[in-house]
Parts: C-alpha cells; structure tokens; sequence
C-alpha cells in the first residue's frame, strides 16, 4: 500500500487529531499521545476508535500497512492491560450477556493449579498482576475466565456490603503489617486432617519440602509479600506445615514396643527384619507377637544349587523367594556360594499375609528420602536393603564388596548380587532445617541394640539394591 493510502485512511478514522503526525506515527507511544489528545482518560473510547481504524484498514495489505495494524493491535492490547479490572467488569459483567457461571469451571480450574487461589480482593490484584505480564492477554484463556469470575463474585459481596472491599483491605493491610498475625493462627483440632491434606497437595504442586523449616520460612514471606488468602490452599498448607514442625522438632521416632532378637540363621536377615515389621503392628494392637522361625516356614525357598554353564551360572531369583541355603555361605566363587536372599518383590506378599488381618500391606519402592520421612510420619517403619561390611579392622574400618556378582535365572534373567546383602528396619530419623535426613536408627539381624547411621553414607550402601518396603493402609 503507498503512503498516501494509509494517510486517506488515518484521515478518515481520525479527522480532527493532526494527520501528518498519525500518518507518520511510528511508534505506540506517540500513537497513545495522539489518543489522549482527543480522549483523555476514557480508554474505551480510544479502543473503540482503534477498533474502527482496524476495521478500515483490514483489506490493505503491504508492510507499511502491516506495521501499522501490528501498531494498533499493540496499543489496544496495552490500553486494555493497564485497565484490566475494569475492562473485564465493563465488558462481561455490567453488559448483561454472561452470567457468573460461565466462568465458574475457568477458576475451578485454576485453583487445581494454583494453591494460592482464593476469591479475595488481594488475589484479584496478584492475578491481574500476572495477565499483565503477557503482552497479549487471551480472553478465551483459563485465567483471563477466572478473573471474570472473581470480578462477578467480589462485585456481589460489595452490592450485599457495600463496606467489603474497604473493611477488607484495612484489615487485611493491619494483618499483613503485623507478623503475629500470621505466627498466632491457630487450625482447630477437627480440621487438622483436611489441613494436612492440603499440604500434601500444595507441596507436590508448589514443589514445598514438608519437613523444611526453610521452605516453611519462605512460604511465611510469600504469603507476607503477596498478602494471600488465609482461605487458600495456600495459606492452610502454611499453616499445616508451620504446626507439624514444631511438633516434630526435627525428629521422627517410633515407639518400639517390640523385643528386637538377633537373626536366627546365618542369611535369615529379611526374614529376621520382616518380622519386626509385622510385630512393631501386633504390640501397638496388643496382639500376640509372632517369631522368626514362624515367618520363615512361611517364606518360598529355593534351595537349589549352582548349575554352571561355559559363560555364565545359573541360579534364582530373590525376585520371587529366597535363593539358597539360609545357612549357607555368600561368596564371590561360584563353587562355594550356597546361599544369597530374598528382595523386596519376593517378601512383600508373604509379609502381607500377616499385615492383611489389620488393613495394612507392604509396597515395594525406592529407597527415597522424602517416602522415608512420609513413612515415619505415618508412624509407618520402613524396611530396606543395603551392602554390609565383610570385615572391619580393628580402628573400625570397614570393607565392602562393592562389584555384582552376576548370574541367570532359569527362566533367563539377569539377576546382580553383592556380598553382604543385608536387611534392616528403619524406626527414626532426624532431619535438619532445609528437611534433610541426616541420621537414622535402625535394627538389623546380626545386632541386638538399636543402630544409628549418617543417612548419606547409608544411602550410598542402600544405591547397590535401591530398594524398601513401605506400608500403607488399604
């Protein structure tokens, strides 16, 4: 399109501002000057004339034309962000053609994503805050439908009070001033459950350590900063959080009413820990308390020996049962290695069978700090598996065996073993600020007295096999 075209065209959709300017108008700012000079303030009669200079504009084409409609587009996109609130309310509310339930599944939506979501003048401003940020608002998009939706709900408590905005906003302003507010929120006893769960889902979706008295410290100043809801997610996962720390004082210990014995046989350690397990539930239930001997009669064993080939050996799978001897000797030579053990997948529906009759059962997992600390939390113990020493010297230096010993199953499958495969039960643990384990006790089978170990270090021997036991309730 020439020049002269889109000067006939500013012309007609501007006949009384200065043509020559508009027509050389280059930038949005100098576009936004040429509308206050007609419209002032009144934002909605310069939308309405860019409109009408769209409009006319739309059939032309050329890269003088193109800029210019990009211009526009721009200008009617800002004027539009810094007047948010109200154009939303002009638009969708006080016309009279929406109803406040077309927007009701938008926020729903949103506070699936959003913890901090609440129908609140404060989280009204903080989510115009955040459309604001994209330069191209869409109307059609979940946030843009949520904000309509606070707009239509806030608007209805201030026609049924007309002191709400400003007796909230004092109040709030007072609250938000004075950190007591915060710290002497209490959660009554009845809601501690529900206020528990939403912290459970805030700190998935917010990515919140719930045992970190850092990220307890940083939800306190966000909530401070961005003056949020006391009736959000948020804010009850603060304050859920905030109570299970001081009541935990960074330790979780389990009370062990159960008489902890060394392991009968020479390889019976999971066995030996499995029946801990069951027994830490039957003393807490004043059941009567089961024996090693009891738990290994129930255990699939395959005693059968070595059956070699000319690349490989063949032998079980602790997959499935106990592979050996339970007397028998762990060795890295073939020719003398009579006995090995059971994993997690192998002893988990033997242990169930006595943990069904109390709606409990085991679940084999990873040996992850976060599921470790949940477990404790839930007054669960947790078993896991990890390489022991061979030997110690006298200065109590340890040796480990650290390479695989590897072997097939008849079925095919490759199984890696380690010499001094070993099982314990974890029943504490304590955790400093940022909500790192840093030490756990534990019992295992070749000690009568409660262990205590660096978490790290344990975690290292525990990454051999990667693998625990957790309970849950069914």
């Amino acid at each position: 399109m020439k020049r002269s075209g889109l000067v006939l065209v500013l012309i007609l959709a501007f006949p009384s501002l200065a043509l020559a300017s508009a027509a050389n108008t280059s930038s949005e700012k100098e576009l936004v000057t040429l509308l206050e000079k007609k419209y002032g303030n009144d934002y909605m009669q310069k939308l309405e004339k860019i409109a009408t200079v769209q409009e006319k504009i739309r059939p032309l084409r050329g890269s003088k034309a193109n800029r210019l409609k990009t211009l526009l587009e721009k200008t009617k996109q800002d004027i539009i962000l810094q007047n948010l609130a109200d154009y939303a309310t002009r638009k969708y509310i006080q016309s009279g053609l929406y109803e406040k339930e077309d927007f009701l599944s938008a926020y729903e939506k949103l506070r699936q994503t959003d913890s901090r979501a609440d129908i609140h003048p404060f989280y009204l401003r903080n989510l115009i805050r955040s459309l604001q940020e994209n330069p191209f608002p869409d109307e059609d998009s979940m946030k843009f439908r949520a904000l309509i939706f606070l707009l239509f709900s806030l608007s209805e408590r201030v026609r049924n009070n007309p002191a709400f905005d400003e007796n909230i906003r004092a109040n709030w302003e007072e609250a938000w001033n004075d950190a007591k507010n915060i710290s002497g929120a209490k959660i009554a006893t009845s809601k501690a459950p529900i206020y528990a769960r939403i912290l459970e889902e805030v700190a998935r979706y917010d990515h919140i350590n719930p045992y970190s008295q850092d990220d307890l410290s940083y939800m306190r100043e966000v909530i401070g900063r961005e003056k949020i809801s006391p009736n959000s997610a948020y804010f009850k996962a603060y304050l859920s959080l905030r109570e299970k720390l001081v009541s935990l004082e960074g330790k979780l210990h389990l009370p062990t009413r159960f008489v902890h014995s060394v392991q009968s046989r020479k390889l019976s350690c999971e066995a030996n820990t499995a029946t801990d397990l069951i027994n830490f539930y039957r003393t807490n239930s004043h059941l009567v308390t089961m024996n090693e001997n009891d738990f290994i009669n129930s255990l699939p064993i395959r005693s059968d020996k070595i059956v070699h080939t000319k690349t490989d050996f063949i032998w079980g799978d602790p997959n499935r049962y106990f592979v050996g001897n339970m007397d028998g000797k762990q060795s890295s030579n073939p020719n003398i290695f009579t006995g090995y053990g059971i994993y997690a997948d192998g002893i988990a529906p033997i242990i169930n069978r006595f943990l069904s009759p109390q709606n409990l059962f085991v679940q084999p997992g990873t040996f992850d700090e976060r599921h470790i600390l949940d477990s404790l939390s839930e007054k669960h113990p947790v078993m896991f598996w990890y390489l022991s020493a061979i030997s110690e010297s006298e200065n109590g230096e340890k040796k480990y065996s650290t390479k695989p010993i590897v072997w097939k199953t008849p079925e095919g499958k490759d199984i890696r073993g380690y010499i001094g495969e070993h099982a314990g039960l974890i029943v504490g643990a304590d955790f400093d600020r940022s909500g790192h384990i840093t030490t756990v006790s534990y019992y295992q089978g070749r000690s009568e007295s409660l262990e205590t170990a660096n978490f790290q270090e344990l975690q290292k021997l525990s990454s051999f096999f990667n693998e625990a036991l957790y309970v849950e309730k069914r």
